[in-house]
């Protein structure tokens, strides 16, 4: 999939509904390969031909071909199932016929989200896209090593990665990026609280900003952008806030409206509220308050 105009960050690609749905676990005593020829059979010629021509892991087969299809493309989703006595599982496989067509990346520049209510899967830019870039997404977790990314994509779809992220050009690299990539996995666990933070005294004013600011370095470094570059810039800006430094509050504030996938129009308000007046903002002055008065005694 490429992009066939500039795309700016939170940008929406496509909205697409599944083309196919088939349970995340089939507890049926009739062979898969059975079941799938039912399901696609009863598609539209047009649908049917579309899902035909997508690549399958389980190569050319009869048995295993509709099979290795739905492994090689299918997006895990979950559906309302109805309130009754033994229900069937939520969680399920779909097939989305141009989503599909995205090849993975470990540093993609797109990510989807399933929507239940509209039916929809929403595919959006997690940073800029020029026209003629290729759309990726990832197919695994990107925070793993190179070396566990690159087997389990091959276990499961049947490629080595390739991508400019798995093609580094020395040994010393890569065990750069699994750190940084490892860092980026562990951050919020290790990271103290907002809360904490305004009411110690013995952490630096900057201890926070530096451990976030840094997470944004590394996610520019690698790719990232998935991991939600906005929680950073969001605790930045309250940061500042929370230190009364109203010039980087409002910096940060207008950085973390920028780079947000899909903002509702009340969180909008809210923000302009902040950078239109900061001293709005409720926790604005808390790291001085706090800790000045237990400086005091």
């Amino acid at each position: 999939m490429f992009a066939r105009q500039d795309i700016t960050t939170g940008g929406m690609i496509l909205g697409e509904r599944p083309g196919v749905i088939v349970p995340y676990l089939v507890g049926l005593p009739i062979p898969l390969s059975e079941l799938y020829s039912k399901l696609f059979n009863r598609l539209p010629p047009t649908t049917f031909h579309d899902l035909m021509s997508l690549s399958n892991c389980k190569g050319q087969d009869d048995n295993n071909f509709l099979e290795g299809i739905i492994r090689a493309n299918a997006i895990g989703i979950r559906l309302d199932v109805p309130d009754v006595p033994h229900p069937e599982l939520s969680t399920h496989r779909a097939i989305f016929l141009n989503t599909s067509r995205c090849n993975h990346s470990c540093g993609p520049n797109a990510k989807w989200e399933w929507d239940v209510g509209s039916f929809c899967l929403i595919l959006t830019a997690v940073r800029p896209i020029v026209s003629g870039e290729e759309i990726t997404i990832h197919y695994t977790s990107v925070t793993r090593s190179r070396y566990e990314r690159r087997d389990t994509l091959q276990s499961l779809y049947g490629f080595s990665c390739r991508c400019d992220y798995c093609s580094l050009p020395s040994t010393e690299a890569f065990s750069r990026s699994d750190e940084a990539r490892a860092e980026l996995e562990n951050f919020w666990a290790t990271l103290p609280t907002f809360e904490q933070w305004c009411l110690d005294a013995s952490m630096p004013d900057t201890a926070l900003i530096d451990r976030h600011v840094r997470a944004l370095q590394l996610i520019e470094q690698e790719g990232m952008h998935i991991l939600n570059s906005e929680k950073h810039a969001d605790a930045i800006a309250m940061c500042y806030g929370a230190l009364e430094d109203v010039e980087m509050f409002r910096a940060w504030t207008g950085r973390a409206r920028g780079v947000k996938l899909r903002t509702s129009t009340s969180e909008l308000i809210v923000l302009a509220k902040w950078l239109s007046n900061p001293l709005v903002f409720p926790a604005w002055g808390w790291r001085k308050t706090f800790c000045g008065a237990r400086a005091g005694g």
